[in-house]
């Protein structure tokens, strides 16, 4: 190696200020207090599953009257599909705040 590339190698980078008080990035693994995965993960794993269950329906379609295995497949595949759907409808509704309660009127 030369000299001058050893040298370069060796000096450590310079910290940037605006870099070094940024917040630290949350790491993907990460919980919510509650101990559910974040919710961005969550929406992900939604839209994941919405897309496998609909491409197996749709790969097993054409073989539907030949095997009854890819017939029930296909038929779990749809309802998956369903459920997957809901999950994702959901995982976009705002958070609804319970309200302290009314006072009794008498």
């Amino acid at each position: 190696m030369h000299a001058e590339l050893r040298l370069y190698l060796a000096v450590p980078l310079p910290l940037r200020p605006e870099k070094a008080q940024k917040k630290p990035l949350k790491k993907e693994n990460e919980k919510m207090p509650d101990g559910k995965p974040d919710l961005e993960i969550r929406k992900e794993f939604a839209k994941i599953g919405m897309t496998a269950s609909l491409s197996t329906a749709v790969i097993t379609a054409p073989f539907l009257r030949r095997n009854k295995t890819l017939k029930n497949i296909h038929t779990g595949a749809g309802v998956l599909s369903v459920a997957f759907a809901l999950w994702h409808h959901f995982l976009y509704q705002p958070d609804k705040k319970k309200s302290p309660a009314a006072p009794k009127k008498q």
